[in-house]
């Protein structure tokens, strides 16, 4: 698959974990995405809602992580 279709796919891989109320795999999604495709985090706004999302409600080692990953997206004054 192109670059496109694979960034996609992971991140929409998240989202459906978060909506089916797997916050931790969803996190793990979109921290795979930023490893294979760090511009996609940082430019997709639907990769940046879902790291908003995931980091709201987040405690513990996945929040720390996820504070990481907002801060190098750009996200860390958002919120």
């Amino acid at each position: 698959l192109r670059k496109d279709r694979r960034s996609s796919y992971h991140v929409d891989l998240g989202w459906g974990y978060s909506l089916a109320g797997h916050p931790d795999d969803a996190a793990r999604a979109l921290l795979t995405t930023e490893k294979l495709f760090p511009d996609v985090v940082r430019c997709w706004p639907l990769a940046l809602d879902l790291l908003d999302h995931l980091r709201r409600s987040a405690s513990g080692t996945r929040a720390r992580e996820l504070a990481q990953l907002a801060t190098r997206a750009g996200l860390a004054d958002h919120g």
